[in-house]
């Protein structure tokens, strides 16, 4: 359940820090704006959709995404380009920021995760020694008597 939760603080910080940070990139100059908001959309869905895995294919080979799928075969002209590396730069940059982000996050809740771990240690009863000697303590006896068949049974008896 923990590696769940940790999962979903991830993808949910990942997934809304790079929408943000993307938004505040400007439209690429020379070009509509739709084209960048395709980019935008189709870079985000592709981070989002890998949980950052794409964003080292992204700095290698950002054309190969589109054989991949990840972004649309409109994009295809462009990634291919010269230009890309410096165009996409500010988006790789801004969602490399937006990974480091939610896994800082993902750290936060799994460091209170030991912490609450930590204080409810200290709320578990206190039991010391074998089952035998707590008997001893509370007034009951424990003893071992063997069944027939070899196997053993334990029984409580008032002392």
């Amino acid at each position: 359940m923990g590696i769940a939760i940790l999962g979903t603080v991830l993808f949910t910080m990942l997934g809304g820090g790079v929408r943000d940070r993307f938004a505040q990139i400007p439209d690429i100059p020379g070009t509509p704006p739709s084209v960048s908001e395709t980019l935008r959309e189709g870079l985000g869905a592709a981070i989002d959709g890998s949980a950052g895995q794409v964003l080292v294919t992204l700095r290698r080979d950002p054309a190969s995404l589109v054989s991949d799928g990840r972004l649309p075969q409109a994009a295809a002209g462009f990634l291919a380009s010269p230009q890309a590396g410096a165009t996409l730069a500010p988006y790789i940059n801004a969602a490399e920021d937006a990974f480091v982000d939610a896994a800082r996050g993902a750290g936060f809740v799994a460091e209170a995760f030991v912490l609450l771990g930590l204080v409810f240690s200290f709320l578990l009863p206190k039991t010391v020694g074998s089952p035998a000697e707590a008997g001893a303590r509370d007034g009951t006896m424990t003893a071992t008597v063997p069944p027939a068949g070899g196997r053993h049974a334990t029984q409580e008896k008032e002392r």
